[in-house]
């Protein structure tokens, strides 16, 4: 790839740019924009400009509206260019002085009306305005959670598809715990994804009759088992067969086994102990010196097996089929009842304006948008997936589907239509949202090389700490995909701007933390390296903050590093709660920061369990629960003496008596009155550190239940099941937890998803050596030719399947390690070390490259040999006579 020069990049046709993390990605955007405005003469609302959150598409509108402030007035007073851009401006791409302050006073003028949306924003204004070409509904409600539409799609199929199946197939699938969801799990997020493609095809067995000729074999095993069983195990034991099998023991349980099987009178509960019995298993275990057993006995065994084989393997084709049936029929049903009740979810609109693009008005639709929108920039381009891809694709002409060849683009005007399509591979982390790294990859191969650029130059981070990263990035096949270079970039902060230690800049500054263990034979429990690491980081965190650090900001003036300078980044929510237990244990502001909402707060569990014994004061139980939660605050010593204390007991039973009375009376908010005076809980917050952020959670969480309270109409058995079913999960409610004015003063504790697009002077990474989760079963993966593949069964689907499914999940966690590791301007630090599941963390073959074959062998290291080779890789950062930029200490 090129870099890019805005002096001669062509501001037309299809183009590529990539932005490494802190390279200025929205500098670019905002700079593109102005020369659409004043060389193209493009209006605001011309000129399309699509991201992927609300946050950043308020941020990208302040951010566009400020660069034409001060183009226009680079232009009006005569002043000095300030930057790239405005020297461009004045030089190689100038405009006319008068022309530009028009050009820019319209735009400023009409800026309202800029089309800067959300990719789903623009879907349904795109569908709105042109309603008759895309036959779109004028007045569709948005709905954000389908969920009850979903669960009352797959209970009509398992009410008309399912229960009809008489005897065994549905007495095996219930026995299994197969309900309605679980039928439909492997299909979620992807209900109506006309991309996803479902292996292997499956036929609809017969399974009455196999398991009828299967349970015909059984009486004759059976009889002959019965009264020759001693005669069968001696000719095993006698035969001298291979003792990897047949050791006398192993004999003997099988046997067993097959007792209790035979004992039933059929085979519905399954035999394991068969198998050693049949003659497929025998002749494997034949060896030199071997006598073949030939009792009759072996020869009907493999009949039996056989035909449980048969049957067992007729059962998981049935259940595939039955699970692709689904498939079309939510895909159907779910359009239909949405329909009807004319509603649309967020997914839909994507949905609807590709099938509308693709359809037979699609040409004049396509159309209609450039005509609407003369130039698009799609923002955050990493995070798209392979149907946006052909919506954007369709809008400018271009034939997404031939995305090894250059499909010519449309002419407007005579150029061609203008497409920007910027973001940064290596920081596509959003899978589990339905990104797609392979729609970023085919856009890259149906953009000409010459019209694909890159931003070299890191403006977040100082020189040494973007030398540190390139030299940990410079494994071969980092990313672990061939389509996902990595290219060094270099830093454009002034070296005025440091964090200073003791009145000295702080040296390498990205720093390796190697757990010891006791034990150098064996890798470390995770427990206790967690427990190491959590200690370890808080205890630094209290040493930055001792006054010795000062910062040189990029306003140049020098202040000592603040608890807001920081910032920890976590996997994982119960991560970043013990994080914050010890700094509030050391007595150190901090703020959970993240894709958490209100209903994963501690105090929002509180909530509910104080409202269950509400519900029902009656229950002993219920109470003691919620006298136990953090609201209340009692310990378990003085719920246990309540027990000998008939009085104390009386007293909280009346208090959670009066909370029941005032939910009946008054609902949850005359609930949340009492709970906060009477029975202490807005006292107990208070009493304890990060008492603001409790109290905020508490009424916040209150005030939700009201509003629920109040638009459904519902009471407090309804108030419990509504949080319940946020808690959990179960029904999606993405409210964020409420700011606070002190969380800019505090230690930020954040997921690295959330983190991504931030910057903090100071981050730690306590936890890198954790290996990504593998909390799905599912084997969802990319065919060769990029598309998306669920296998639900196939010969290959635990084996081949499941390896590259697993390859795609530890590509993302690099990627999300890089997000991680860039976020930091000054200092960065990352614990490291042989703990129970490192090897399969991608810190490992960046550090190790491939020195560890496996899980044991980096067990079998030494902590000085893993030390070692970090230092190895610090004395790599060593350039131009400048010290090394990365460290490492036990």
């Amino acid at each position: 790839m090129k870099i890019l020069n805005l002096h001669n990049i062509d501001i037309s046709g299809l183009t590529l740019i990539e932005a490494s993390a802190g390279t200025g990605k929205t500098w670019t955007i905002t700079a593109l924009y102005i020369l659409l405005v004043l060389e193209q003469r493009m209006r605001p609302e011309e000129i399309l400009v699509v991201t992927y959150t609300k946050a950043a598409t308020a941020e990208l509108r302040d951010r566009i509206r400020n660069r034409l402030t001060d183009t226009l007035d680079l232009y009006s007073t005569g002043r000095g260019p300030l930057d790239e851009l405005e020297h461009l401006l004045l030089t190689a791409r100038s405009t006319d002085a008068e022309t530009a302050k028009k050009l820019l006073t319209r735009a400023l003028y009409s800026f309202d009306d800029a089309a800067i949306f959300t990719i789903h924003g623009f879907c349904q204004r795109a569908l709105l305005e042109n309603a008759f070409e895309s036959g779109s509904l004028f007045d569709s409600e948005m709905t954000s959670d389908q969920s009850a539409i979903v669960r009352q799609v797959c209970d009509d199929f398992w009410r008309s598809q399912v229960m009809t199946e008489d005897g065994p197939f549905l007495e095996r699938l219930i026995a299994e715990g197969y309900t309605p969801e679980k039928l439909a799990a492997p299909f979620d997020g992807h209900f109506q994804n006309p991309g996803l493609q479902v292996i292997p095809e499956a036929n609809n067995e017969n399974l009455a009759a196999l398991m009828e000729w299967r349970d015909a074999l059984l009486p004759p095993v059976a009889v002959m088992w019965q009264s020759e069983r001693a005669a069968i195990t001696r000719q095993l034991n006698q035969a001298n067969l291979s003792q990897t099998s047949y050791k006398p023991p192993q004999i003997e349980a099988a046997a067993a086994k097959l007792d209790a099987c035979l004992s039933f009178g059929s085979l519905q509960q399954g035999c394991d102990g068969l198998a050693l019995f049949t003659t497929d298993k025998i002749n494997t275990a034949i060896k030199k010196g071997s006598t073949r057993p030939d009792h009759p006995f072996f020869e009907l065994s493999q009949q039996l097996h056989a035909a449980a084989v048969r049957v067992d393997d007729a059962y998981k084709q049935k259940l595939i089929h039955l699970q692709t049936t689904l498939q079309a029929w939510l895909r159907i049903e779910l359009a239909q009842r949405k329909q009807a009740l004319n509603l649309r979810s967020y997914d839909d609109l994507l949905l609807d304006l590709h099938l509308a693009l693709e359809g037979p008005g699609g040409e004049r639709l396509a159309a209609a948008l450039r005509e609407r929108y003369h130039a698009a920039l799609i923002d955050e381009f990493q995070d798209t997936d392979p149907l946006q891809w052909r919506i954007f694709a369709r809008m400018a002409g271009l034939n997404s589907d031939k995305t090894t060849h250059h499909s010519p683009l449309p002419e407007r005007g005579g150029t061609a239509y203008p497409l920007f399509l910027i973001g940064d591979p290596k920081q596509a982390i959003y899978s589990f949202r339905g990104a797609d790294i392979q729609a970023y990859i085919a856009a890259a191969l149906a953009t000409e090389t010459g019209r694909c650029w890159t931003l070299d130059t890191n403006r977040r981070s100082t020189k040494p700490l973007v030398r540190a990263v390139n030299t940990l990035f410079k494994a071969d096949d980092p990313f672990q995909c061939r389509s996902i270079n990595f290219t060094d970039v270099q830093s454009g902060r002034s070296e005025k701007q440091q964090l200073l230690q003791n009145g000295c800049p702080v040296q390498q500054p990205l720093r390796f933390w190697v757990h010891q263990r006791q034990d150098q034979t064996k890798v470390a429990g995770k427990a206790a390296v967690r427990t190491a690491t959590i200690t370890a980081t808080a205890a630094e965190i209290a040493r930055l903050l001792d006054n010795s650090c000062e910062i040189i900001g990029k306003n140049g003036i020098q202040r000592t590093l603040r608890p807001g300078d920081i910032a920890v980044l976590v996997k994982a929510h119960y991560q970043a709660d013990q994080i914050q237990d010890a700094l509030i244990s050391l007595g150190i502001p901090s703020v959970q920061h993240g894709s958490a909402t209100i209903f994963e707060t501690r105090e929002a569990l509180d909530i509910l369990r104080i409202l269950r014994a509400a519900a029902d004061p009656s229950r002993g139980n219920l109470i003691r629960e919620a006298l136990l939660t953090a609201m209340i605050g009692l310990s378990a010593n003085e719920v246990f003496a309540l027990g000998s204390d008939d009085d104390a007991w009386e007293v909280w039973l009346m208090r959670f008596r009066a909370l029941h009375e005032a939910a009946r009376t008054g609902g949850v908010i005359a609930l949340a009155s009492r709970l906060l005076g009477e029975c202490g809980a807005r006292t107990q917050a208070l009493s304890h550190a990060g008492a603001e952020r409790r109290l905020t959670n508490i009424l916040h969480c209150m005030e939700l239940l009201h509003g629920a309270e109040q638009e459904h109409g519902i009471g407090l058995e309804a108030s419990i099941t509504w949080l319940e079913r946020r808690i959990s999960g179960e029904q999606q409610d993405e409210t964020a937890l409420l700011r606070l004015e002190t969380d800019d003063d505090a230690v930020t504790i954040s997921t690295i998803h959330a983190s991504k697009g931030l910057e903090y002077p100071v981050v730690f990474l306590p936890f890198a050596w954790d290996p990504p989760a593998n909390r799905n079963s599912r084997v969802l993966f990319h065919a060769e030719d990029g598309s998306l593949v669920l296998d639900l069964g196939s010969d290959k689907r635990d084996t081949e399947h499941k390896q590259l499914a697993r390859a795609e999940q530890e590509a993302e966690a690099v990627r999300l390690l890089y997000v991680a590791a860039t976020r930091a301007e000054f200092l960065c630090y990352i614990t490291w070390g042989a703990v129970k599941g490192a090897f399969g963390s991608p810190l490992r073959r960046l550090l190790h490259g491939t020195k560890f074959k496996d899980a044991k062998s980096l067990g079998a290291a030494s902590d000085q040999e893993i030390l070692d080779d970090i230092r190895a890789l610090a004395n790599a950062s060593i350039q131009d006579n400048n010290p090394a930029a990365m460290s490492v200490e036990f």
